[in-house]
């Protein structure tokens, strides 16, 4: 998962070529998949945007990225500096901040899943709640969710 998480903190071409992503990697919300972006588009941090067609998610207005947010969660003042100790790296099911399942997008029921969540005490309330999870199949991530927290 380090490779995953470095690129999700520093996307580059060579970040994402140290990845292990499917020709084709589909992007969502939660339980929802918007969009398939193509391997060799990952780099580009826009194409990692989601916007649902409310602009809505969880009582948040959107556009969302996984990219985006677990960067913006060790910028913040008085975080770990070291990834190893902001995020908490955990497979297959999990449940949100408040302890309900986080369903895994239908398609990928049976897949392999890898969740990247902040660990403990790094945050003060659920709003602050995210989760960032790569699915795989046959060892490829064929598709990357961004869950958060909600009032």
């Amino acid at each position: 998962m380090e490779p995953f998480t470095a690129f999700l903190l520093n996307p580059s071409v060579a970040a994402a070529a140290a990845v292990p992503f499917a020709d084709t990697v589909r992007l969502g919300l939660g339980p929802t998949l918007y969009q398939r972006v193509p391997r060799g588009d990952l780099a580009n941090q826009d194409r990692w945007r989601v916007t649902p067609p409310d602009n809505l998610f969880r009582a948040s207005v959107g556009p969302f990225s996984a990219l985006a947010t677990a960067r913006a969660f060790l910028d913040r003042p008085g975080a770990p500096t070291d990834p190893r100790e902001a995020f908490a790296v955990a497979g297959g099911p999990h449940t949100d901040c408040f302890g309900n399942a986080s369903p895994a997008p239908e398609s990928l029921a049976s897949a392999d899943r890898i969740s990247l969540t902040p660990a403990e005490g790094t945050i003060d309330s659920c709003i602050q709640w995210f989760s960032v999870d790569a699915f795989l199949v046959d060892g490829a991530i064929v598709a990357v969710t961004l869950d958060i927290g909600e009032p």
